[in-house]
């Protein structure tokens, strides 16, 4: 197999089980033809009879806009991938009746347990109500007040608490109008006192990021390895919500940020 046909190949591929599969349905192709060689066209006939989708990695926009954040997550492959996250916010239309909706994101679950059927609200969308409570306590935003909408474009299922901190920055882009800086990724859970937990498959994540073109990677302190100093871009370990904004946010470490004022208000960022 030449160099490209592999490249070739793994576009196709999610995971290093897609890979295997791929060439030994390619590979059973060929030695019925008598060719030792697996080229580019047996990998195009294996596609297309399988129906599978050339893979596009996604990748950073050049330029962030106001209201999307990037966050990372990992495929039941075990392949971490980035992940857009939009998020608007309108003043609710009546006092206290504000609404959340997070699009996207697996509302609800089924979980089997010793032979009986347990349900439980999705944890993508309990996620985004820790963020709420977060800006309640940390920065006094009333969010019973307002609707607010978080969706993954293109229709990409969310799941679990990882998502947190994006989800954080991009309330408080919407909020402010103001876009992150650029290039910048984010894993983390959140919780309603603002701290920032611990989360899986971070060296993925990581290495999902730094392919999609992100410079800056926010990470939780627990999951920090030293390793990740050495790395191309520049991982940086947060401890609580004030961290992820003035990161974020291009905040200068010489501003305080006092309970109850919204971090856009010190931010220099455009």
């Amino acid at each position: 197999m030449s160099w490209e046909t592999g490249r070739l190949l793994a576009s196709y591929c999610e995971s290093g089980r897609d890979a295997v599969n791929l060439v030994q349905l390619a590979g059973g192709a060929a030695y019925g033809e008598g060719r030792r060689r697996l080229e580019a066209g047996d990998v195009r006939w294996v596609a297309q009879i399988s129906n599978c989708q050339l893979r596009t990695p996604p990748k950073l926009p050049e330029r962030p806009r106001a209201g999307v954040a990037v966050g990372l997550a990992v495929t039941g492959g075990g392949v971490g991938m980035a992940v857009e996250i939009e998020c608007t916010v309108e003043n609710a239309r009546s006092i206290s009746s504000g609404t959340l909706d997070v699009g996207g994101a697996v509302d609800y679950e089924e979980l089997e347990l010793r032979g009986r059927k347990l349900g439980r609200k999705g944890t993508a969308k309990t996620s985004a109500e820790n963020v709420l409570g977060a800006f309640r306590k940390c920065f006094g935003w009333d969010y019973k007040q307002f609707d607010v909408r978080f969706n993954i474009p293109g229709g990409l299922p969310m799941d679990g608490p990882s998502a947190g901190i994006a989800l954080a920055v991009a309330l408080m882009s919407a909020i402010s109008g103001k876009a992150p800086i650029a290039h910048l990724a984010l894993t983390g859970e959140i919780t309603v006192q603002g701290e920032v937990r611990p989360v899986g498959g971070v060296r993925e994540k990581i290495g999902a990021a730094l392919s999609a073109g992100a410079k800056t990677v926010l990470i939780p302190k627990a999951n920090w390895e030293d390793s990740y100093a050495q790395l191309a871009g520049e991982v940086t370990a947060v401890t609580d919500i004030a961290e992820v904004m003035r990161v974020a946010f291009d905040i200068p470490y010489e501003a305080v940020l006092e309970t109850g004022l919204l971090p856009f208000l010190c931010t220099s960022a455009g």
